[in-house]
């Protein structure tokens, strides 16, 4: 059997250009449960700035090795 790992879709904030949909990350083991409305700190685009972001949903997905993990809940 598979496992499976927490993901959650964001809407980033703070970035100088439009980007207006939503991105995947997963959610590391040890970190605490994520709902709708958390604000959490990711990395995105190519340098992986630290950078702000909204919980939109969240789902589970076995196939987690191209997305990046979330940094921080707070």
């Amino acid at each position: 059997m598979e496992a499976h790992m927490r993901t959650v879709g964001v809407r980033v904030l703070d970035i100088p250009y439009h980007a207006d949909i939503e991105y995947t990350y997963y959610i590391p083991q040890g970190m605490p449960d994520v709902s709708r409305g958390a604000f959490l700190l990711v990395p995105f685009g190519f340098g992986n700035k630290k950078i702000p972001a909204i919980a939109v949903n969240t789902s589970k997905t076995a196939d987690y090795s191209k997305i990046k993990p979330v940094f921080k809940v707070y």
